[in-house]
């Protein structure tokens, strides 16, 4: 299991980058069967950040409502 991280930054923008950021070095570190699941690109011109995750999950339904959840994938 992939340790868990503490983000510095103060808004959840800022986080959201810091998380997607930490997901990448932690594929990056798996030797054995990597995944890349994670893409961060940096758009200079419009000074934008896209991020996109495909992460592993399940679905269920408890007391009538959906919930989901991602799964472990980085071991």
């Amino acid at each position: 299991m992939a340790a868990a991280i503490v983000t510095t930054s103060t808004t959840l923008e800022g986080q959201m980058v810091e998380i997607a950021s930490a997901l990448q070095v932690a594929e990056a570190a798996v030797t054995e069967n990597p995944e890349n699941r994670v893409a961060i690109q940096f758009d200079v011109e419009n000074n934008g950040i896209s991020i996109q995750a495909s992460l592993p999950g399940k679905f269920s339904y408890v007391g009538g409502k959906a919930s989901m959840q991602a799964t472990e994938y980085l071991t």
